[in-house]
C-alpha cells in the first residue's frame, strides 16, 4: 500500500485479495503499508476486512492503529496462512517494502497500490516474482483470469507454467496507473506455440480433439500442424503419400481459428526428425513459448535427430481412447 494511493480503492481490493477465497495460493498473506498513509488507511482497511471475518496479526505500529489486531511474531512474515487471517506491517519507505518482500516473499504474486507512475513502474522492473500487480488483486494470478485457460501445474512459489503469464496494458502517465500486471523476469508477453507433429494417416478424430483441447486447456497463439515426409521409427510401414496426408490434415481443421498445417517435413530433405523441427520453429519464434505435443508412444521412445533437446521447451505427452491418462505439461524447470 504505497503513500498517496486511493484508500477506497486500496480497501476494496485487499478485502478481494484476502476474504474473496483465502484458501488458494493467490489469496493476499501479508500487507505492506507505507507509513505515510498508515494512519489513514488502516483503520479503514481494518474494518473492511474484520467485517469480512479476518484476524489481523500486525506490527507495534499497526497495533496501536487497529485496536483488534494482535502482535506478530517473526514467522508471521512468511507464513502462508490459507485462512482468514492477515499480516499487517507498517514500512517506512518503498525501499524497505521491497527489502521485506525480497527476504519474505514467496515468488508466486506481488501486487502496489499506488497512483504515482514511476514507483509503479519501479515495482513492475525490481521485484522478482511469477506475477507483478498494479492496482489489481492477487486473486487475478489465476489462468482463467489471464485468458490461459485452465493452470497447466499448482504451485505455491514460482514455477513456469504461471511464470510466464502477462497483460499488455500499462498505467498512463499523468494520471492513476490503471489494472497493470508484468510477468516473468523480462517483463514482456511472450507468444506460446503448439507444434503436433505427425504422420497423420490418416488425420482423425482423435487428432482433431486433441489439437482442440490443447487450444482451449493451454491457450497458444497457434498450433502448428507438422506431417511427417518420412518418419524413422516407421521405416517400413506402408502409408499413404505425403501431399495426401498434408491435404487430409488441411481440410480437417480449415475454418478452425489458431490452427494452421505446414509442409516444412515434406520440403525437407531426408528423414523427418522431430528435432529438427523444434529447432526450426524456434529459431522462427525467437522468445516463443513452445508446446510439442506427443502421443504416448513416442512419449515411451527416446527422441532422435540432433539439435536443440525436446526438454528445452514443454512437452505434452496425450493419451489415446482406453490408454493412460494424459501426462500433462512436463516443464524442464520443473521435472515434477
Amino acid at each position: 500500500m504505497d503513500e498517496g494511493a486511493d484508500v477506497p480503492l486500496a480497501v476494496r481490493v485487499c478485502v478481494n485479495a484476502k476474504a474473496q477465497r483465502p484458501g488458494v495460493c493467490n489469496a493476499m498473506e501479508t500487507l505492506l503499508v507505507h507509513e505515510g498513509i498508515a494512519s489513514a488507511f488502516l483503520p479503514e482497511a481494518a474494518k473492511a476486512l474484520s467485517a469480512a471475518g479476518v484476524a489481523i496479526r500486525g506490527c507495534p505500529q499497526t497495533v496501536r492503529l487497529v485496536p483488534g489486531a494482535v502482535p506478530a511474531l517473526a514467522s508471521d512474515w512468511g507464513t502462508e496462512y490459507l485462512d482468514l487471517i492477515l499480516a499487517v506491517r507498517v514500512v517506512p519507505s518503498m525501499d524497505a517494502a521491497m527489502e521485506h518482500i525480497r527476504k519474505h516473499g514467496s515468488l508466486h504474486t506481488e501486487a502496489i497500490l499506488t497512483r504515482d507512475h514511476g514507483r509503479a513502474m519501479r515495482f513492475l522492473r525490481e521485484v522478482d516474482s511469477s506475477l507483478v500487480l498494479v492496482n489489481a488483486s492477487t486473486r487475478f494470478n489465476d489462468g482463467y483470469q489471464l485468458g490461459l485457460g485452465r493452470r497447466s501445474a499448482s504451485a505455491r512459489r514460482r514455477s513456469t507454467p504461471s511464470g510466464r503469464w502477462g497483460c499488455p496494458s500499462s498505467p498512463r502517465r499523468n494520471s492513476s496507473p490503471s489494472a497493470t500486471a508484468r510477468c516473468g523476469s523480462s517483463g514482456r508477453r511472450r507468444r506460446r506455440i503448439a507444434l503436433f507433429g505427425g504422420t497423420f494417416d490418416p488425420f482423425h478424430n482423435g487428432h482433431l480433439r486433441m489439437a482442440v483441447e490443447v487450444l482451449e486447456g493451454l491457450a497458444p497463439a497457434d498450433l502448428f500442424l507438422v506431417p511427417s515426409a518420412r518418419p524413422p521409427h516407421k521405416p517400413s510401414r506402408p502409408m499413404a503419400p505425403a501431399e495426401d496426408r498434408l491435404a487430409m490434415a488441411s481440410a480437417a481443421v480449415a475454418g478452425i481459428d489458431r490452427i494452421s498445417v505446414l509442409d516444412l517435413e515434406l520440403r525437407r530433405e531426408g528423414p523427418s526428425y522431430s528435432l529438427l523441427t523444434v529447432r526450426e520453429i524456434s529459431g522462427g519464434n525467437p522468445g516463443a513459448d513452445l508446446l510439442f505435443l506427443i502421443g504416448p508412444t513416442r512419449s515411451r521412445r527416446s527422441p532422435r535427430g540432433t539439435g536443440t533437446p525436446i526438454s528445452s521447451r514443454h512437452a505434452i505427452s496425450c493419451s489415446s481412447p482406453g490408454g493412460d491418462r494424459a501426462r500433462g505439461v512436463v516443464s524442464p524447470r520443473d521435472p515434477h
